[in-house]
C-alpha cells in the first residue's frame, strides 16, 4: 500500500493529467471536421470559420506543462516526507487535474467549434452541446464586441430558436462572416423604440 502512495505521489499528477488531455483529444477529434463538411469552391458566401492549427498546439503544450509540473511536483523533498504524503497527493492531483482541464477544454474548443455558411444556411458546431443549422434570417439579436468603432473582435449571435453562435476575430472567414451578417440581418432599431417609449 505504501509503495502505490509513494508511486501516486511521484507520478499521480503527470499521470492524471495525461489522461485527462487524453480523453478531450480523443473525444475531439471525434466530433471534428469531417471530409464531407470541407468546402472547396471560390464562392465568396461559402465558406468554414474555425480556429487555426496554433490554437490546438497551445492546447497541448498546456497539457504537457501539467504533465511537466507533475513530474517536477513529486521529485521535490517534501514529497518523500511521510509527515506531509497524505497532503502532498491531493496537491498532485490538483495540479494535474487543473492543468488537464484548462488545456482539454481549450483543445475541444480548438478543434471541434466551428461554423459554416453553405446556401444561405449557417451550420453549427459548438464545442459543447448539440449541432444545428440556422439562417441569416432566423437571427433575433446581434452583440459585438469590438477593438475599433469600425472592427468587431467577436459576435454573439441568437436565433429565434434561442440557439447561441459565437465567433471572434481569431477564427478563419470572421470578418467576412461579420460582413455577411451585417448585410443580412434585419434588426429593429432598439434605440429609437426606448426614444419613444421614454417620450
Amino acid at each position: 500500500m505504501e509503495a502505490v502512495m509513494d508511486f501516486l505521489i511521484h507520478w499521480g499528477g503527470a499521470i492524471l493529467c495525461f489522461v485527462i488531455g487524453l480523453v478531450f483529444l480523443i473525444t475531439a477529434l471525434k466530433d471534428g471536421v469531417r471530409p464531407e463538411e470541407k468546402i472547396e469552391t471560390e464562392d465568396s458566401t461559402q465558406y468554414m470559420m474555425r480556429y487555426p492549427a496554433s490554437h490546438t498546439v497551445i492546447a497541448l503544450v498546456i497539457i504537457l506543462a501539467g504533465i511537466a509540473a507533475g513530474v517536477l511536483a513529486g521529485m521535490l523533498p517534501m514529497a518523500g516526507n511521510p509527515d506531509l504524503k497524505p497532503v502532498f497527493l491531493p496537491v498532485q492531483c490538483l495540479i494535474g487535474a487543473l492543468f488537464g482541464l484548462l488545456g482539454g477544454l481549450r483543445l475541444r474548443k480548438a478543434i471541434v467549434h466551428r461554423v459554416s455558411v453553405q446556401n444561405g444556411q449557417i451550420t453549427v458546431h459548438p464545442a459543447r452541446g448539440k449541432s444545428f443549422v440556422t439562417s441569416f434570417q432566423e437571427i433575433r439579436s446581434v452583440k459585438k464586441n469590438s477593438d475599433t468603432e469600425k472592427d468587431s473582435s467577436a459576435l454573439v449571435l441568437r436565433t429565434n430558436d434561442r440557439e447561441k453562435i459565437e465567433v471572434d476575430n481569431r477564427m478563419t472567414n470572421f470578418q467576412q462572416f461579420a460582413a455577411q451578417t451585417a448585410a443580412n440581418v434585419e434588426l429593429p432599431n432598439l434605440a429609437k423604440k426606448r426614444k419613444r417609449a421614454g417620450a
